[in-house]
C-alpha cells in the first residue's frame, strides 16, 4: 500500500489514481501509459540486482498476482514480464505454447501475444499491454456482481446475460474462442480476474471483451508426475467451481462454427519443440504432456463434430 500510494494509486490496468493535496498533481504528467518510470522496483520485484540509489515511482507497486513480474519499457512500448515457478518455470514455457496454439485457431485480436525474453541469465515471458492510454480492464468478477443472477441460472449463462446487457455483440462466442483454448490447454485457473472486458474511461462505453491473457497454469503443471490416468484429471474453473470437468464446461458451448479442427493439425509437434527447447524439462515428461494434449483434442474434434452434425 506504501508503494502504491508513493506513486499515486497509478497502474497500467486502469486509469484511476491519487492525488496528493499539498502538492497537486496533473495526469498528462504522471501517468504510466505516456511518462516513463524506473526500472528498479521491477528488478526488486523480480528478485533481480538493481544498482544505485532507488526510484521507486513505477507501476509496479500494483501488480498482483502470485508470480514475479513487472513492467519495463521497451522501445517505447509497455512490456510486462513474467517468470516462472519451480525449476523449470513451466508458466514461462505455456504461455509460449498457448500463444502458438491462439495464433493457429483464433484472430489477432482475440488474445494477447507472448514471446521469451532472456534477462539477467534467466528467461521470462512477456506480452504488450493490452490497453490504451484511455481504457480499463475490468474483471469478469467485478461484471457478475454488477447484475443480480436470477434464480435458476448458471454462472455461464449469468455471464452472457451480464455482458449483453453492457451491449458486447457475441459474447458466447469470444468465451468460447477462450474456453476451447483452455480445454485444448488444461488450463485449471481460468478465475472470474483473469478474463474481462474493457471500457473507455472517459465515456465509461464497454467497448470488447478482453483478447484473452494469462494461461501459464495450463499443461498439468501442477502435478509433479504424470505417471497415472487419475492424473490429468482437475475440474475446470471459473463455471460451478468444484464440480466441473473439463468436459462438462466444454459442453457449455454450443456454437463452434468459428473453429477449423484442420488448424489443430501439427500442434501437438509445436507442444514438443517449444518445451524441448527449454532445455530442462525431462523427455518424459515432455511426451506425457504432448499425449495429454493429444487426447484433449480427439476429444474437441469428437464434440466439434457432432455439434455440426
Amino acid at each position: 500500500m506504501e508503494l502504491a500510494e508513493r506513486c499515486f494509486g497509478l497502474s497500467l490496468s486502469d486509469c484511476y489514481w491519487l492525488d496528493n493535496p499539498a502538492e497537486p498533481q496533473e495526469w498528462k504528467n504522471i501517468n504510466f501509459f505516456e511518462n516513463d518510470f524506473s526500472n528498479d522496483l521491477g528488478f526488486l520485484t523480480m528478485g533481480q540486482h538493481s544498482c544505485g540509489g532507488l526510484d521507486l515511482f513505477s507501476p509496479n507497486g500494483t501488480l498482483n498476482g502470485n508470480l514475479q513480474k513487472k513492467w519495463k519499457i521497451v522501445n517505447g512500448q509497455r512490456i510486462l514480464l513474467k517468470a516462472g515457478s519451480g525449476r523449470t518455470s513451466d508458466e514461462v514455457w505455456n504461455e509460449i505454447i498457448a500463444s502458438k496454439l491462439h495464433e493457429r485457431i483464433l484472430e489477432q485480436q482475440d488474445y494477447m501475444p507472448y514471446f521469451l525474453v532472456k534477462e539477467d541469465r534467466k528467461t521470462y515471458c512477456a506480452c504488450p499491454n493490452m490497453l490504451g492510454k484511455d481504457e480499463e480492464l475490468v474483471p469478469a468478477y467485478d461484471i457478475i456482481r454488477s447484475r443480480r443472477q436470477k434464480q435458476g441460472v448458471d454462472d455461464y449463462h449469468h455471464l452472457l446475460d451480464c455482458y449483453r446487457n453492457l451491449g458486447l455483440l457475441h459474447p458466447e462466442i469470444s468465451l468460447s474462442k477462450m474456453f476451447v483454448s483452455d480445454f485444448i490447454m488444461a488450463n485449471c485457473d481460468r478465475h472470474w480476474q483473469n478474463f474481462g472486458v474493457i471500457r473507455n474511461v472517459e465515456t465509461l462505453n464497454y467497448t470488447r471483451i478482453a483478447p484473452i491473457f494469462d494461461c501459464g497454469n495450463s499443461l498439468w503443471c501442477w502435478e509433479t508426475s504424470l505417471d497415472s490416468p487419475e492424473s490429468y484429471d482437475y475440474y475446470a474453473r471459473p463455471f460451478d467451481l468444484d464440480s466441473l470437468t473439463p468436459m462438462d464446461q466444454l459442453r457449455l458451448f454450443t456454437d463452434l462454427s468459428w473453429l477449423d479442427t484442420g488448424r489443430l493439425s501439427g500442434f501437438s509437434e509445436d507442444v514438443q519443440n517449444i518445451l524441448r527447447s527449454s532445455g530442462i524439462m525431462p523427455e518424459l515428461r515432455i511426451q506425457q504432456i504432448v499425449d495429454g494434449v493429444e487426447r484433449n483434442i480427439e476429444a474437441l474434434c469428437t464434440y466439434a463434430a457432432k455439434l455440426h452434425h
